[in-house]
């Protein structure tokens, strides 16, 4: 008879045997070899056991399933107006529909989820005046109510496989159930499937790959189920991936248990090496490889849905711009001529134009200001001129020239001064700026040695996009560059620029983006190779994947917080100290908060996890639960701190309804918990279950109000707030009689 395998959860330590225990006797999964005890990874007819799915099980996951989506779906239809997140849904559904380029800070998977629900329920992108949260849908034919639906299908979804990732843990069916009732009243949860967002999906894709890969552990190895899990497991991570960033956390997590799994069968001498390799091939293939697939198709979908230049698509590189239908760069001459207007682009910055505007500093020399603007616009055009007033008959513009920048709208010269900029104050930097007016010549200041990079002898003349510059200013001896300084509020938060005598070269290199040639001083019949356009360069598909996953992670990362009351520091997430206001009206609150039984519980149940493992540093446990205990508490928690604290240790605009993948694991680990307790004492584990059961459904009744946007008193409302900092609004149900 072949024997059934299993990868041993992960979490896995060693059990020291007592020297009280019976020598011959040992630990739980040991097994006796020619030389020493080897844990085997060979499956139990008790695992079997304690893991199979029944008919009541299936009862159970169906009836958790209704009650779920009860509780998500009802009232959907009631707030017709756009909710906090939804706008970008909403928004991103009209680009994709009508084919237009947009820039965002998630990856697109979402989206395009929703946009082809929109179109399969007959929408086709009209209602484009919706633009802003908060704005009512009344009066487009935008399908709110059912994208709503859709969302509450997806998270009651959660609901099924967070019993089912219990039960693959061992966990007893009523268990099981009271865990799934806390994930059920879970207000944040409800709050978020709601409304068509992506946390509702991306919750129900984590809880996919937690079942996914749990039933995985326990299969037989390279069984037909086996597989099946396996591929589950990695088209789960991949959608993660595409959804949101935070799943490379899960992938993360998986690969750390994953490489616990193979060594564990490094050490069961029933494992030839040959299953081994086996083993690593699987996993490498679908766990890391396929997920990397399908983050490649999603953005494939995604840059083929987007067709047409936009605002946001100035944004890319010429190349990329000039690949959208309707852009402007599709005739850009070849070469860069004396006498004609330019933009300057700024390599290192998002869109980054050399630009100036009618508006002077108010520090410094009070000259003209000179910036980085992000988006096209008649103020980034420079006129080249030469540095004296003779120029023959070569109009073209060569390598390592000297030459001076006009400012085309207000006619003053680009010029560095012997001032400080206003948010740079090192000894080496000087103050860029515009001065004079369309008649002044300038003088030394105002001349900048046009260095190219890379020089190619072959190339001596400057061409458009295809040569990378510096501008060397002769009189002070320092480069222009820029960084992601902003000017204050009389500088309308653009970018600074300065000019530094030893500069990091990335930040200083410039391209010529668009020419236009002053037609009234040239003579094509004498310089006929000013015909020559740029040539049409076709960006392959991963030469625009690698551009927009780097332009979306330096948008995500530009965000700064302190502009949005909303957002909250990470660190205090599961202390449940705030929420986010979804929504305000004249006599309702949208609020996502937490049910504090859950986010409490699932804190105090980690720091006492920590005492436990401290415990055991000074004692043997080799009881068959507690191992399997320790086993499960060891990799939930691995999870949830993935992904926890990459929100701790990174900066940016974070909400509280982040924490929520986290808190998904921490649920389960409330199940693991009180499944162990039960072992231990099973008494007290019923009416631990009975206790927090009847304050989840308290908290879940006494803050469903804000939950589903409900009328309300005012005292009640105040009296809900089991802490001050809490911040829906009270002072609308004052006018409720």
């Amino acid at each position: 008879m072949v024997k059934k395998k299993i990868i041993v959860p992960p979490g896995v330590k060693t059990p020291t045997i007592s020297k009280k225990s019976n020598p011959n006797e040992l630990p739980p999964n040991y097994k006796q070899g020619n030389k020493r005890p080897y844990l085997s990874t060979e499956i139990t007819s008790k695992l079997i056991n304690e893991t199979s799915i029944n008919k009541i099980d299936y009862i159970f996951v169906g009836l958790l399933t209704v009650l779920g989506f009860y509780t998500r779906f009802i009232g959907v239809e009631n707030l017709n107006s756009i909710v906090f997140d939804e706008i970008h849904i909403v928004r991103h559904i009209n680009d994709y529909l009508n084919g237009n380029f947009f820039l965002d800070i998630t990856p697109p998977f979402g989206k395009i989820f929703y946009t082809l629900v929109a179109k399969i329920l007959g929408y086709n992108g009209n209602a484009t005046e919706l633009v802003k949260a908060g704005q009512s849908y009344q009066g487009t034919d935008f399908p709110y109510v059912d994208l709503r639906i859709v969302s509450s299908v997806l998270g009651s979804g959660t609901i099924s496989f967070a019993y089912l990732t219990l039960r693959n843990l061992g966990v007893r069916s009523i268990v099981a159930v009271f865990t799934s009732l806390l994930i059920i009243w879970e207000n944040s949860f409800i709050v978020s499937s709601r409304f068509f967002m992506n946390e509702s999906l991306s919750l129900l894709i984590l809880s996919i790959s937690v079942y996914s890969f749990t039933k995985f552990q326990i299969t037989k190895p390279f069984s037909k189920d086996w597989a099946r899990y396996l591929v589950l497991t990695g088209l789960a991570l991949g959608l993660g991936i595409s959804t949101k960033w935070i799943a490379f956390s899960t992938i993360a997590w998986v690969g750390i248990l994953s490489l616990q799994q193979l060594w564990y069968l490094f050490g069961d001498l029933q494992v030839s090496n040959g299953q081994i390799s086996r083993h690593i091939f699987a996993r490498l293939t679908f766990l890391l490889a396929s997920p990397i697939i399908i983050y490649l198709g999603v953005f494939a979908i995604h840059i083929l849905l987007m067709n047409n230049v936009t605002r946001d698509s100035s944004l890319l590189s010429t190349h990329f711009q000039r690949s959208l239908s309707g852009n402007d760069l599709y005739d850009i001459p070849k070469y860069v001529t004396y006498g004609s207007t330019v933009t300057i682009r700024h390599l290192d910055s998002m869109g980054g134009f050399l630009h100036s505007h009618p508006y002077n500093y108010k520090t410094g020399s009070h000259n003209q200001q000179v910036t980085i603007f992000d988006y096209k616009d008649f103020n980034n055009e420079w006129i080249i001129e030469p540095h004296n007033t003779v120029v023959g008959q070569e109009k073209r513009v060569k390598n390592d020239v000297v030459i001076k920048l006009r400012h085309k709208n207000t006619g003053k010269l680009l010029r560095v001064d012997n001032f400080k900029p206003p948010m740079t104050e090192q000894d080496y930097d000087s103050e860029v700026s515009c001065f004079g007016n369309k008649t002044f010549s300038g003088n030394e200041t105002d001349l900048f040695l046009l260095k190219v990079e890379n020089e190619d002898p072959n190339r001596p003349f400057v061409e458009s996009v295809n040569t990378k510059f510096r501008l060397w200013n002769q009189k002070k001896k320092c480069t222009i560059l820029s960084h992601d300084l902003k000017l204050p509020d009389w500088g309308f938060n653009q970018q600074e620029v300065l000019c530094i005598e030893s500069p990091n070269v990335e930040r200083a290199l410039f391209i010529f983006e668009t020419i236009k040639y002053d037609k009234n001083s040239i003579d094509y019949n004498e310089n006929p190779e000013l015909f020559e356009k740029l040539s049409d360069i076709k960006p392959s598909f991963l030469t625009k994947f690698v551009e927009l996953n780097t332009k979306m992670l330096r948008i995500f990362k530009s965000i700064k917080p302190h502009n949005n009351h909303n957002s909250s520091d990470a660190i205090i997430w599961p202390f449940l100290i705030r929420g986010v206001k979804y929504f305000v009206g004249d006599d309702t609150n949208v609020y996502l908060i937490g049910n504090p039984i859950n986010w409490w519980l699932v804190i105090m149940l980690i720091t006492s996890y920590g005492f436990v493992r401290i415990a055991d540093l000074f004692r043997v446990d080799n009881q068959e639960d507690s191992i399997k205990y320790k086993n499960n508490a060891n990799w939930i928690i691995l999870g949830w701190g993935l992904h926890y604290f990459p929100y701790v240790l990174n900066e940016g605009e974070f909400f509280t309804s982040y924490y929520e993948l986290s808190l998904y694991f921490g649920i389960l680990l409330i199940g693991i918990t009180f499944e162990y307790i039960n072992f231990k004492k099973a008494k007290l584990s019923k009416i631990l279950i009975i206790i927090t059961l009847l304050f989840g459904y308290y908290f879940y009744s006494n803050l469903s109000p804000v939950t589903y946007g409900t009328k309300w008193d005012y005292e009640s409302c105040i009296n809900s707030k089991a802490v001050d900092s809490w911040g829906y609004n009270c002072d609308v149900y004052k006018t409720i009689v």
